[in-house]
C-alpha cells in the first residue's frame, strides 16, 4: 500500500507529486489502520473474508470510511457485525442502501436497542414494497435467510405446527379451503422451512405461514416472523400425543407392492396387504419401550411454549376434539370465516384423517375388470383421500359416480368413510354385463373382509394410554422427565385454557401419580 504511495508521487513528480506524497502516506497509515481493525473484527465471523476482498478490492478501498462508521456504531452489537461480514460481498455492493437502513433510527429501535439476535440486513418495509428497486421478489429464499430478512408479510395466521396434534386435519383443511399453505415437514431443517414459507408466500394471495418445531440451540426462524398475526395452537392430552407418536408407522412406500395398489378377481387377498413397520419399534408392534425415544424427541411433539413466547403474538389456541369429527366445522367456519372469508365442506373432518398408524394405509386401491375390449376400474378409498391432495390425487365428482352402496348394501362398514368410485361410462359397462357384475361385487366383499380383518390386526396391536401409564408407574426415570417437560410446556395453557387441563384425563392420572410417588 505504502509502495503504491510512492510509486504514484514520483509519476507525478511534475505535477507536485511529491508535495503531496507526506498528505498521501498519512492517509495511507489511516487506511491501513481502519483495513487491519476490520479484518480483525471480520474473522470472528467469516472465514473467506479475504477472498471476497480480492474480489471487491476497489470497492472495499473506497468505502472504508463509510464501513468505519457503520461498524462503530455496532461494535457493541455483536449480532448486527454477524449479519454483515457473512454477507459482506453483499453488503460492499449495496453499500449506501444497507448504510442508511443501519444508522436509522428505526433500526435502532427495532433491532440494537432490544439486542434482536437476528437483525435484518436490509429495510422490511422497502422489501415488502414492489416499487422499490430490491425487494422481496429479487432476493431468493436462500439469501434471505443468510441475510435475516423477516418472512413477506403476506400472511394472516401462523400455524405452530406440533406433531401428533391434528396436523393432518389442519393441513387438509387449508387445502381444500383454498387457504395457500405448504406440506413443510415440522422435523425438517428450519433453514428449509424458512425457504418453504418465503417461497409460498411470495406466490400467493392468501397463505398461512408455518412455525415448525423448536431447533435445539437454534430458534433463528422464529424471529423472522414478524408480521402481526395470531398463532393458531392446537393443543391435546399430552398421553395421548405420545400414545400417536408411538403408534406411528415409518415410510410404508416400500412395504406396499403394486400388486396391493392394482386387483383383480384373481387377486389373493392374503397377498393384498402390507407389514406394517411402526418407526419408533423398527418392528411389526408398537412398543412400549419406544418411550424413552419418543422423550428424546420432545422437541417435535412439545415446546410450543417456547415458542408462543419468542413469537409474542395472540394466541388461537383449540384443544383437538374441537377440529375433530362433528366439532370441526364449527372451528374451522370460524377460523375460514374470521381470516380468509372462504367456506369448506366439512363431511370429510367427521372421519379420522391421518393414517399414520397403519389404518387404511394401502388406500386408495383399483380393481379392474376387463370386459370386450375395455378395462373397468373401480376406485377402492376414502372422502378424506379425495381431497387431500399432499397424499394422493384429487379425483373430481365430476368424473366418477359413487356406487357403495350399491356394492355393499348387505353389510355395515366397519369405516364408513370408505367409498367406491366408477366412471359413469365404466359402470354402465358393467352393469350391462350382470355375471361380471355380480362377480365383482362378491369379490369386492370378500375384499373387505378381508381389508377389515387386517384393520382389527392392526388396531389390535396399537399401544394404549392406560399402557402408558402403566410403563410410567415402573419408570420413574422416564416420569420425571416427562413431568419436567410438562411443567414447562403446559404453562400457558394452564394460564389461559385451565378447562383443557380438566378435560385431559391421561393427563390428570398422570399428575396424580406424579404426586403420588
Amino acid at each position: 500500500m505504502l509502495g503504491e504511495v510512492l510509486i504514484k508521487a514520483d509519476v507525478n513528480k511534475f505535477k507536485d507529486g511529491y508535495f503531496f506524497l507526506f498528505k498521501n502516506i498519512e492517509q495511507t497509515k489511516k487506511d491501513y489502520k481502519i483495513i487491519k481493525e476490520i479484518l480483525d473484527l471480520s474473522k470472528k465471523f467469516e472465514e473467506n473474508i479475504y477472498i471476497i476482498l480480492a474480489e471487491n478490492k476497489n470497492l472495499f478501498m473506497c468505502n472504508l470510511d463509510n464501513l468505519k462508521i457503520i461498524l462503530d456504531l455496532h461494535k457493541n452489537y455483536i449480532p448486527a457485525l454477524k449479519v454483515i461480514f457473512q454477507n459482506f460481498n453483499y453488503t460492499l455492493n449495496h453499500l449506501e442502501m444497507i448504510q442508511e437502513w443501519l444508522l436509522s433510527s428505526d433500526f435502532k429501535q427495532r433491532f440494537q436497542d432490544v439486542n434482536h439476535p437476528y437483525p435484518s440486513l436490509l429495510d422490511p418495509k422497502k422489501l415488502n414494497d414492489q416499487a422499490e428497486k430490491i425487494n422481496y421478489h429479487n432476493i431468493s429464499g436462500e439469501l434471505a435467510w443468510k441475510m435475516n430478512l423477516p418472512l413477506p408479510e403476506n400472511y394472516k395466521l401462523i400455524w405452530l405446527w406440533a406433531a401428533c396434534s391434528g396436523t393432518m386435519a389442519i393441513y387438509t383443511f387449508f387445502n381444500y379451503s383454498d387457504i395457500s399453505t405448504i406440506n413443510a415437514n415440522g422435523w425438517e431443517d428450519e433453514k428449509k422451512v424458512y425457504i418453504d414459507n418465503y417461497t409460498y408466500i411470495l406466490s400467493k394471495k392468501t397463505h398461512v405461514a408455518i412455525a415448525p418445531r423448536v431447533f435445539e440451540n437454534n430458534d433463528k426462524i422464529y424471529y423472522l416472523f414478524t408480521s402481526n398475526v395470531p398463532l393458531l395452537y392446537i393443543c391435546r392430552d399430552p398421553i395421548s400425543i405420545i400414545r400417536h407418536a408411538i403408534n406411528h408407522i415409518g415410510d410404508q412406500n416400500s412395504k406396499i407392492k403394486p400388486m396391493m395398489k392394482q386387483i383383480t378377481l384373481n387377486s389373493n387377498f392374503k397377498e393384498l396387504f402390507p407389514e406394517i413397520l411402526y418407526w419408533y419399534s423398527n418392528s411389526s408392534k408398537p412398543e412400549l419401550s419406544s418411550l424413552i425415544k419418543v422423550l428424546d424427541n420432545y422437541e417435535l411433539y412439545f415446546k410450543s411454549y417456547q415458542r408462543i413466547k419468542i413469537l409474542k403474538k395472540d394466541v388461537l389456541c383449540f384443544e383437538l376434539n374441537e377440529i375433530s369429527g362433528l366439532n370441526a366445522r364449527k372451528t374451522f367456519d370460524f377460523i375460514a370465516d374470521k381470516f380468509f372469508n372462504v367456506k369448506c365442506d366439512y363431511s370429510f373432518f367427521s372421519k379420522r384423517i391421518n393414517r399414520h398408524q397403519g389404518d387404511l394405509v394401502v388406500l386408495p386401491v383399483v380393481y379392474s375388470i376387463v370386459i370386450g375390449e375395455i378395462c373397468i376400474n373401480i376406485v377402492i378409498t376414502t372422502k378424506n383421500l379425495m381431497y387431500f391432495n399432499s397424499l394422493e390425487p384429487k379425483m373430481t365428482n365430476e368424473d366418477y359416480i359413487d356406487i357403495t352402496s350399491e356394492i355393499f348394501k348387505e353389510r355395515k362398514l366397519m369405516f364408513d368413510n370408505i367409498i367406491l368410485l366408477i366412471k359413469q361410462k365404466e359402470y354402465n359397462i358393467l352393469k350391462n354385463n350382470q355375471k361380471c357384475f355380480i362377480d365383482s361385487k362378491k369379490y369386492l366383499n370378500g375384499y373387505m373382509d378381508a381389508f377389515e380383518e387386517n384393520e382389527i390386526k392392526i388396531k389390535n396391536n396399537l399401544i394404549t394410554e392406560e399402557e402408558i401409564l402403566q410403563y410410567l408407574q415402573m419408570r420413574k426415570d422416564l416420569r420425571l422427565k416427562l413431568k419436567d417437560i410438562l411443567d414447562e410446556e403446559l404453562n400457558f395453557i394452564k394460564i389461559n385454557y385451565p378447562k383443557y387441563l380438566k378435560q385431559w384425563k391421561y393427563y390428570q392420572k398422570f399428575e396424580q401419580m406424579c404426586n403420588e410417588t
